[in-house]
């Protein structure tokens, strides 16, 4: 209805540069948010990159936890990074992001982490844009600009590709049936 909106993110105004919330995504259990978050760090050009969790009845910024914590000379210098696409788990255990970074190799990975910022893993060497998790967590479907559509399972393990570039040459928006038979994707 309108009412009691806020800025969530205002108590968060760092002293020494700016931070940037985006992409913000509820837990299922509707009592944290996750967000990628980005800040600058004054004319060097420096920038760090996070995963950052909140409590939704946070009042001053103070249950906001970075569950990673990604630097980089993101302006200036020749190394690029960041991170993106976060998104709980249908059962809240597990949270699946990606991450690039100019200087790795692969330069693109796709990582689970766990809500408490534990357990961080890779599971594949590859942009999984859009990650969507299966209604049961045991799945991740992706897809993206000029990617074919993938599952994989929810370590990364058994990967199909679904769709091919002469069929889609784009695939994006993955989305599971409930009762987890189909996916459907705009393309």
């Amino acid at each position: 209805d309108g009412s009691n909106v806020r800025n969530f993110t205002a108590p968060l105004v760092e002293t020494i540069g700016w931070r940037d919330y985006s992409e913000p995504k509820w837990s299922p259990d509707g009592t944290q948010l996750i967000f990628g978050s980005m800040a600058y760090w004054g004319m060097d050009g420096t920038s760090n990159w996070r995963i950052t969790v909140a409590d939704v009845n946070d009042q001053d910024g103070s249950s906001f936890d970075a569950l990673t914590n990604l630097w980089c000379d993101y302006i200036f210098g020749p190394e690029r990074c960041g991170e993106y696409d976060a998104d709980w788990s249908p059962d809240g255990a597990t949270i699946v992001y990606n991450q690039y970074h100019s200087e790795q190799s692969p330069r693109w990975t796709t990582r689970l982490i766990r809500p408490d910022g534990t357990n961080e893993q890779v599971i594949a060497g590859y942009y999984c844009l859009e990650p969507a998790w299966s209604p049961d967590s045991a799945k991740i479907a992706c897809a993206g600009n000029q990617t074919p559509l993938v599952v994989m399972d929810r370590d990364g393990s058994n990967q199909q590709t679904l769709t091919s570039f002469a069929t889609f040459a784009d695939v994006f928006n993955p989305t599971w049936s409930p009762d987890q038979t189909q996916i459907a994707f705009s393309g």
